[in-house]
């Protein structure tokens, strides 16, 4: 089984961060998505941000 450990390289997320995650797996693959920590989010007066994952199977 794969593991994947996703990280925020800027520490936090800011006021119009837009962050994407594709994974694709084989049919049958095994894999575990995680994140090492809590993601720190910061004070957004004008906007917002954006997370979006998505896991394909192939």
């Amino acid at each position: 089984m794969a593991f994947v450990y996703v990280q925020n390289p800027s520490g936090a997320v800011f006021d119009g961060d837009k962050l994407e995650l594709r994974i694709a797996a084989r049919d049958g693959g095994k894999l575990h998505v995680t994140s090492t920590s809590a993601t720190k989010l910061h004070r957004m007066l004008e906007g917002s941000a954006l997370q979006r994952n998505a896991e394909i199977a192939r």
